[in-house]
């Protein structure tokens, strides 16, 4: 998988939204979606690195 750099950006600038503040079970689910992505980019950025 490959990212630009927009992709990378509004990954970086995702704020969790503050209506899940009584719901823990989907913002649980949000965040382990995220955490995912966000995994799958420092991989890719670091093959793309070679690091």
């Amino acid at each position: 998988m490959e990212f630009t750099r927009e992709e990378v950006d509004a990954l970086l600038n995702t704020k969790i939204r503050a209506e899940f503040r009584f719901n823990l079970k989907e913002k649980n689910e949000t965040m382990i979606d995220y955490i995912k992505k966000l995994r799958m980019c420092v991989r890719w950025y670091q093959k793309f690195e070679g690091v």
